[in-house]
């Protein structure tokens, strides 16, 4: 896909599909991009390329995998092997995998993850490492966009994170990530604090138009319960916080319905949606707040559930 003269940018860690905010990081990052490059084509490696693959409709956009398996079984090792020739000849043979190929032709690997070099996640750190390490092993600028990092006190994520010396540039989201990442003693020209990329976005950033008309149904009735003189809150269920309450034993969906149903009591029109979705899985909790919505609903009396979207 991409010819001579056009500038590939390849694109780590974030999803089209699942989390809405790495959506979002992921898309802001590619469309600040190309705002400066025209014409740029990207790869985005996926940790759920099957699904991403299906939903991206950009021609200019593949996607490629770095699920922890192909990121330990083929992009690192092949990385490795690849590395003399990207490095002395400056291309990449076509006997090697397209995801290879197009990580050490890349301009540069944007690194979206949104947690990474923590204390108390060692068992990220291989993750943490692997959507880094091959690119530099390639010569292919790295830029850690928009991080929330350390602290570094662990001695195995202290040494794994001085690997993070070799990326271009840092992105810290706030000061406290940025006072981590200083007592690393990273050059302060590779340090940069900022907010996450994603409150850049742009509806013209959007590389899928999943759920486009059931977005649209739901903004209709919230306009016509408005329009009807009552108010709509939204309220967004969260997956994450649904696992933490089962292993701490309290109710999370009972107590969503309990707000439910005080608004509802009110004269209030409750609208709940979801931050992660995977409709090719309905049933998957992990990145997924449908079957949390659902459960909700179940919860629900009859007649505040005919009322709730």
């Amino acid at each position: 896909m991409s010819g001579r003269g056009v500038k590939l940018f390849s694109v780590i860690a974030g999803t089209v599909t699942g989390n809405r905010g790495a959506e979002a990081m992921l898309e802001t990052a590619v469309g600040r991009i190309r705002d400066r490059v025209p014409g740029a084509e990207f790869a985005v490696f996926s940790y759920y390329p099957t699904s991403d693959a299906a939903l991206v409709t950009d021609p200019r956009v593949r996607v490629h995998s770095c699920t922890p398996a192909h990121l330990v079984l083929v992009l690192f090792p092949l990385s490795l092997l690849a590395a003399p020739f990207a490095r002395f000849f400056g291309s990449v043979p076509a006997f090697f995998p397209r995801a290879v190929r197009d990580l050490a032709h890349s301009e540069a690997l944007v690194d979206l993850a949104g947690v990474s070099f923590i204390d108390g996640r060692e068992k990220f750190l291989p993750f943490n490492v692997l959507t880094i390490l091959p690119a530099m092993l390639l010569g292919t600028p790295v830029f850690k966009l928009a991080q929330a990092l350390g602290p570094f006190r662990n001695p195995v994520n202290r040494f794994a994170a001085r690997l993070l010396s070799r990326c271009r540039l840092v992105v810290a989201r706030g000061e406290v990530t940025l006072s981590h990442l200083r007592e690393l003693r990273l050059p302060e020209d590779r340090l940069l604090e900022a907010p996450d990329v994603a409150f850049l976005f742009e509806a013209r950033d959007a590389l899928s138009d999943e759920g486009a008309e059931e977005a649209a149904a739901i903004s209709a009735r919230a306009s016509d319960l408005r329009a009807s003189g009552r108010d709509v809150v939204g309220l967004c269920p969260s997956a994450v916080i649904a696992g933490k309450a089962a292993k701490e034993g309290w109710d999370y969906i009972g107590f969503l319905a309990e707000i439910v149903q005080g608004l509802r009591t009110s004269g209030r029109a409750v609208l709940l949606f979801p931050n992660a979705t995977r409709a090719a899985h309905p049933d998957k909790l992990r990145n997924n707040d449908l079957p949390l919505i659902a459960a909700v609903v179940d919860a629900l009396a009859a007649s505040e559930a005919d009322d709730v979207r």
